[in-house]
């Protein structure tokens, strides 16, 4: 988004969208979310009420020069393969519509998607006269079913007949959501990015003290994913998303409440510093308007602490020592839940909740004097990588960690 102003503290006046190089229409359809871009920028402009009904101000350049503009002179003429037909009928002149507007985008779309002008060769008089009786745009040949289904709504031969900019946006995001994908090969049967996004998303709601901290997370991923996608798989910035999404598939495996409540801090640390991750991603990757999560953080940990009061409360000794499975795993929740009461940085309540919780269970399944030995890391506070450093060892494999 460029242009407006010379003022700083005034808002832009109109967008700019400037697609460089002459990239196939199948691959800009799909490099970052650039029909949302475009969409977005009108939203941008109408927020300002500064460009209804005149988006054919607006510069775009598809491999071709940017239509310039100029405060004395305005936009640079478009041709009447650009104009809606309430404009060709003079209905437009006095007061500008949304609708036009949105007539334009569908223009800008289908010119990016074909790579030349609208109705391409044909004269101006005979698309005039199409226009003018109500004959709709024929589909292009680069134009999937879905696509035009878009399109035809945008492009609309009757102003009526349009949809709004808001259904636009969220017609175009759906749209490129469900088509980009790649596999992620690192995981076993390679999944498709998307179907690793919607397990995660099913995974989210067993946890529920950390549901909020997820889907924060889970948002931004699903979010940068159209951007991400399209990018060759040795790519640095493809590379770190995918390994910040496999750091939070590990972080949603469901686990007892004990060791939830054990490790819930571990828990908050992982999420912020993956939320940091992903914020250079975006920047790196040209999308920085990303969904906030930092405004949220305080409130999102508090719920968390909430949430896993609760939980405990309504949970029995008993219920608390069945669900992990052995006496060697109630002993090493317990040696986990009995490290973290010494975690700085952790609020008064919480302390004593887990200091409550570890005596209970600590009673009831006969483990008083339990010891905590110095060198004790529990698992869970190892970070390391799927790459294995060598061939499989006596007990396993060995991997690098953090």
């Amino acid at each position: 988004m460029e242009g407006g102003p010379d003022d700083p503290e005034q808002p832009p006046s109109f967008p700019v969208v400037t697609l460089q190089g002459s990239p196939s229409s199948r691959e800009l359809l799909r490099r970052k979310p650039l029909l949302e871009r475009l969409a977005g920028g009108e939203t941008y402009a109408f927020t300002f009420r500064e460009l209804n009904g005149m988006l054919d101000d607006i510069c775009v350049g598809i491999g071709l020069d940017v239509v310039s503009w100029t405060e004395d002179r305005g936009p640079e003429p478009r041709s009447v393969a650009w104009t809606p037909r309430e404009k060709l009928l003079g209905a437009g002149d006095e007061l500008p519509w949304f609708e036009s507007d949105v007539y334009y985008l569908g223009m800008t779309i289908i010119e990016a998607m074909t790579q030349e002008p609208p109705f391409g060769a044909m004269n101006e008089e005979k698309i005039m006269d199409m226009i003018i009786i109500g004959e709709h745009y024929p589909k292009p040949k680069e134009a999937t079913d879905d696509e035009w289904s878009l399109i035809s709504q945008l492009c609309a031969v009757h102003m009526e007949d349009r949809i709004s900019l808001e259904e636009a946006i969220d017609e175009i995001y759906k749209l490129q959501r469900r088509e980009i994908n790649f596999p992620v090969e690192s995981l076993e049967e390679s999944p498709s990015s998307r179907k690793l996004l919607a397990s995660i998303t099913a995974k989210c709601e067993r946890i529920p003290e950390n549901e909020k901290l997820f889907r924060r997370l889970l948002e931004r991923l699903e979010r940068l994913h159209i951007a991400v996608a399209p990018l060759a798989a040795e790519d640095q910035r493809k590379k770190q998303y995918v390994d910040i999404t496999l750091l939070f598939l590990q972080l949603v495996k469901y686990k007892p409440l004990l060791e939830r409540l054990a490790k819930c801090e571990i828990v908050r640390e992982r999420i912020f510093h993956l939320q940091l991750r992903l914020t250079e991603v975006g920047k790196e990757v040209n999308v920085a308007e990303l969904p906030t999560w930092i405004e949220d953080w305080d409130d999102d940990c508090e719920n968390q602490f909430s949430k896993l009061s609760q939980l405990e409360a309504n949970s029995s000794e008993r219920g608390l020592v069945k669900r992990l499975c052995g006496k060697k795993k109630v002993q090493e929740a317990l040696f986990a839940l009995k490290r973290s009461i010494g975690k700085r940085g952790q609020s008064v309540e919480m302390k004593q909740l887990k200091e409550a919780t570890y005596a209970r269970v600590e009673a009831y399944s006969n483990q008083a004097g339990l010891h905590l030995f110095d060198w004790f890391i529990s698992r869970d506070e190892i970070e390391y990588n799927d790459k294995v450093i060598e061939a499989e060892g006596t007990f396993g494999y060995a991997h690098h960690g953090t």
